[in-house]
């Protein structure tokens, strides 16, 4: 009976307190949801050294090395939190870099154990799951950087045997063709991170020469081939990762000068070119050798570190509503169209712009996903008066509305086809004759209002001209124009 009654109250205890555990897990784990790292589900295969991409919703784990370099790609489902196995890459390789463009992923470079560095370059279809030799890179190199942008892919950086690289080459995945006469980085780096917002391309961090890690920033514009320094990192590292949410970069993990393995995340805003330090936002372990990527405004990162790694971290960014936007005003442009433009709001990646015809709304939203801050309404109708307000967003939500601005569009007046007081009318008749009169404007007008009652068919047949000039005896002289004989005619008018 004792031991019964022991048992009970112990098992009871347990159930406690794991009642205790799991919503104490489940309620750090909804806090971190909010703002910060929360593990996932794990990948299937230990790996370092590999590197992720997204599409379509869904995140590409490539390669990497454990007890051997690995020709691994697995599926990671964010929405689901689980993992499928796909097609092995053709070239098994760690350190390699990858690049999305219209859909596939490339994997370029890397290095295989024994080998110098490799020029590989595979693509990968998602779509079909297979993948498809190119032309190698010109230059073989390990730890270097890759990005996609307005169809062409960007490999710079990264090391061989004993080389640091700063070259820059090109890729045109249409033609399968490389291009290296671009301009060379401003410092020659591997194992930083790359990132692109509005077309260009950051490099941020890596070590300038070997496990001498930078703060730089190096911002290059494909455009005019030209490179830029911008607001260096705080903390120097390099085998970091870095990710864009909104307007904002995000520099995660790493190691710093002292080869410390960080937990660090700091946020640079690409607008004001600032950086911060998110004290809340560290990772859970210190990380290198990681990969990440970006899916649906939320950071993913990949085992890492060295064998053993699977670990998966979701990250969710501490991004705050953005202000309404300001200093909003209407004018008429030549097209009597509506043309507004407002004061940009910090932190906003976009506008909505909304209307409505009475002050005060209720407003409907005309456009979204306004980049610029200014817009022209091109469907305002004449005689109406219109009230606009411009509201602000980014991954956080909508900001309130702006001041209202307002504008009446105007009903065109008709212009008078004629500037003079009178005018010559030649009228062709059907059998070549010509008939010319000088009139008043005012007798064309009536001239032409009965041309075309008569072309629509009403009125008379025929059009009549008072002759005030050689009268002699007759009281008057009058000349019948007949519709119906009148091929064309020709009016100049004058000022007499």
């Amino acid at each position: 009976m004792y031991k019964r009654e022991f048992t009970k109250f112990k098992w009871t205890q347990v159930l406690a307190s794991l009642v205790v555990m799991v919503t104490m897990m489940l309620g750090m784990q909804v806090m971190a949801s909010a703002e910060g790292w929360v593990q996932k589900a794990d990948m299937p295969t230990a790996r370092y050294g590999l590197e992720a991409e997204e599409v379509g919703g869904k995140i590409y784990a490539i390669g990497g090395i454990d007890t051997g370099e690995k020709s691994t790609v697995e599926e990671y489902v964010p929405a689901t939190d689980t993992w499928n196995s796909k097609a092995d890459m053709p070239t098994a390789r760690w350190y390699l870099a990858t690049a999305e463009s219209n859909g596939k992923i490339y994997a370029m470079g890397g290095r295989v154990q024994g080998t110098s560095a490799l020029s590989v370059v595979e693509e990968y279809n998602p779509t079909t799951n297979a993948w498809t030799t190119k032309t190698n890179m010109p230059t073989g190199r390990e730890h270097l950087m890759a990005i996609g942008v307005n169809g062409k892919i960007y490999a710079m950086g990264g090391h061989g045997t004993s080389t640091l690289y700063n070259k820059v080459e090109e890729y045109d995945p249409i033609t399968n063709t490389w291009n290296t006469n671009k301009a060379v980085m401003m410092k020659a780096v591997y194992g930083a991170g790359i990132v692109k917002y509005n077309d260009k391309i950051y490099v941020i961090g890596g070590s300038e020469q070997w496990e001498n890690p930078t703060g730089m920033v190096q911002e290059y514009d494909p455009m005019t081939d030209t490179w830029i320094s911008k607001t260096p990192m705080p903390t120097a590292r390099y085998m970091l990762k870095t990710k864009v949410i909104g307007n904002k970069i995000y520099a995660i993990g790493g190691y710093n000068g002292s080869n410390v393995r960080t937990k660090i995340v700091e946020r640079y805003n690409l607008d004001t070119n600032n950086w911060e330090t998110l004290s809340t936002s560290d990772l859970p372990i210190g990380l290198v050798y990681f990969a990440a990527a970006e899916c649906n405004n939320k950071i993913y990162a990949f085992a890492g570190n060295d064998a053993g790694g699977k670990a998966t971290y979701e990250y969710t960014t501490p991004e705050t509503i953005p202000s309404a936007p300001i200093n909003l005003s209407a004018t008429l442009n030549a097209s009597s169209k509506a043309d507004l433009s407002w004061t940009a709001s910090e932190g906003a990646t976009s506008y909505n712009v909304k209307r409505a015809t009475t002050s005060g709304g209720t407003y409907t939203t005309i456009a979204t996903e306004v980049e610029a801050t200014t817009y022209t309404d091109t469907t305002v109708i004449a005689g109406n008066t219109y009230y606009y307000v411009v509201t602000a967003v980014n991954i956080a939500g909508e900001s309130t509305n702006s001041n209202e601005a307002s504008i009446t569009i105007p009903v065109p007046q008709p212009q008078d086809e004629f500037t003079g007081d009178h005018a010559i009318i030649t009228i062709t008749m059907t059998s070549g004759l010509e008939k010319e009169y000088d009139l008043a404007i005012a007798d064309i007008r009536d001239f032409m209002d009965w041309y075309n009652d008569r072309a629509s068919g009403t009125g008379k047949a025929y059009y009549m001209v008072s002759k005030n000039f050689n009268v002699g005896p007759f009281k008057n002289r009058l000349d019948y124009i007949v519709f119906d004989k009148i091929q064309n005619f020709e009016i100049c008018d004058y000022d007499r």
